[in-house]
């Protein structure tokens, strides 16, 4: 600790360029590992302990700019008569050289605190580089939304938007992966009402726009009733997955003489991969299910609890998609056929039965067994594995919710 103690003219042997150089170092080095720190932040290991990294460097920063303050002083100020706090320059150096080395002491230290400050707000903030110097798709999202085929008696009354750059990156900051948005607020005819949205988002319109360039094909994804919205997304060149997506909601006036609203919120993520908490066997299975053709998956869900995990996936289906057509595809053929098949389900006699039925939307619930992973032992059953159970909800909203559990 001889260091700690020795004055700034012991440790550069009376020379002030060494000196100078001591403080230069001494109050740039903690941002700088800061800094390190927040390129540390980007590894997925951080992506849900963001509040470690946060919390170290809030700490580092206040004991840097305290352990500055202690070791080499501050500048004075008229309330201490000019004396600055920490050692006296002016008496360990020629008096000019350390009029000089005090100056460039005070300098640093707000340098210091500036750049501990930034570089901390980088960590809380999860900042990456497109943050700041964006995308070229997010560059070109609002030019994007305004090709989406409004309809001309459709009035824009508000627009929002996330940004890029310093310090706009702290409204919007999100995911590891670049992402943003523009979202425009419309008032529609009072006569316009949630079919008339549900005709708009699934129309011909957005690929073959008359009067000016097409906002592109877009596929849709689910249309809910409950809340009034519907979700799509851009249809990608084949090989690649979506990555613009259109979000559609109806809000109906309560009052009389107020216009209706309608809120189109058009999002850009870039994909990536995603990363499973659950065991790779329990992906796997699930990517044995024998999905229809003509479902389209538009979110997924995983968990894991001390009992086993299960993964949720939710699917848009076609309009006449019903109850029966839910069983027959419980019962059929699909669950046994192909290279790599799933495996046999054990259904009851009535596999579907209807939940809700009291409320304005209900919808249908079925479960099932995967043949062979029951523990009976009055069967003789041999099978030390997980049980592996099925469960599909059919909402009135034509979504299904696909579940498989793997418990034991």
């Amino acid at each position: 600790m001889h260091w700690w103690n020795s004055t700034l003219a012991e440790m550069s042997g009376g020379k002030w360029w060494r000196a100078a150089l001591i403080l230069t170092v001494a109050h740039i080095a903690p941002a700088m590992v800061l800094v390190g720190l927040w390129v540390v932040g980007f590894l997925s290991i951080f992506d849900s302990a963001r509040w470690v990294l946060s919390t170290l460097a809030v700490v580092f920063a206040l004991a840097s700019l305290i352990g500055l303050f202690a070791r080499f002083g501050f500048w004075g100020t008229p309330s201490t008569f000019g004396q600055s706090g920490g050692e006296d320059l002016e008496a360990t150096f020629p008096r000019w050289i350390g009029f000089g080395l005090g100056w460039l002491r005070w300098l640093l230290q707000i340098v210091a605190a500036m750049a501990l400050f930034a570089s901390t707000l980088l960590i809380v903030g999860n900042a990456r580089w497109w943050h700041f110097a964006g995308t070229p798709e997010l560059d070109s999202l609002r030019a994007r939304a305004a090709k989406m085929p409004i309809p001309s008696d459709w009035h824009l009354v508000a627009t929002d938007a996330s940004g890029t750059g310093f310090p706009r990156f702290m409204e919007w900051s999100a995911g590891p992966e670049p992402e943003g948005f523009v979202e425009k607020t419309f008032n529609v005819p009072e006569s316009f009402g949630f079919s008339d949205l549900k005709a708009w988002i699934s129309g011909s319109q957005w690929a073959n726009r008359s009067g000016g360039a097409s906002f592109g094909a877009i596929q849709r994804n689910r249309c809910d009733i409950g809340s009034s919205s519907c979700r799509a997304h851009l249809i990608p060149p084949a090989g690649k997955e979506p990555e613009f997506f259109i979000r559609a909601r109806f809000d109906e006036s309560s009052y009389r003489g107020e216009e209706n609203e309608v809120r189109v919120r058009l999002t850009y993520k870039q994909h990536a991969p995603p990363t499973f908490s659950v065991s790779d066997s329990t992906v796997a299975r699930a990517q044995r299910l024998p999905v229809p053709a003509g479902w389209t998956r538009y979110d997924l869900l995983e968990s894991r609890t001390i009992n086993g995990e299960s993964i949720t996936q939710f699917f848009e289906v076609p309009d006449d998609f019903d109850r029966v057509d839910l069983e027959a595809w419980l019962s059929g053929p699909a669950w046994t056929q192909g290279a790599d098949p799933f495996g046999a389900l054990v259904l009851d006699d009535e596999p579907c039965r209807e939940v809700d039925s009291g409320s304005e939307f209900p919808r249908w619930l079925c479960s099932a067994i995967v043949e062979g992973t029951q523990r009976d032992p009055l069967s003789g059953s041999k099978w030390n594995g997980p049980v592996e159970s099925i469960w599909v909800s059919l909402d009135p909203d034509h979504s299904v919710l696909l579940n498989l559990s793997r418990n034991g």
